[in-house]
């Protein structure tokens, strides 16, 4: 899959700028854009369909707007095909 590479740019300046991520040292970040290609990869390899929404989808349409997260919507039984990560909350 060729994903947009803004996506992991946004994450990455979403928690840079973040001014309550500021702290003695700031947070390393440069990992970011290629750890969410490779997540995009994945459900591509393993054939795990999903809906992108929240702020990252929002953007398609609103310019301007930064976020530090990804929403996704997947089946539940296809989160056992995603060892790589884990779920932090379900909701």
């Amino acid at each position: 899959m060729i994903m947009n590479p803004a996506i992991g740019d946004i994450i990455r300046d979403g928690v840079l700028f973040d001014v309550k991520n500021w702290g003695s040292e700031p947070p390393d970040v440069n990992q970011l854009p290629e750890a969410i290609e490779q997540l995009f990869d994945i459900f591509e390899q393993r054939q795990i369909d999903y809906l992108l929404v929240g702020g990252i989808a929002l953007l398609s349409y609103v310019d301007g707007r930064n976020t530090q997260d990804i929403d996704f919507i997947l089946n539940r039984a296809d989160l056992k095909a995603i060892h790589e990560i884990a779920v932090s909350e379900e909701n």
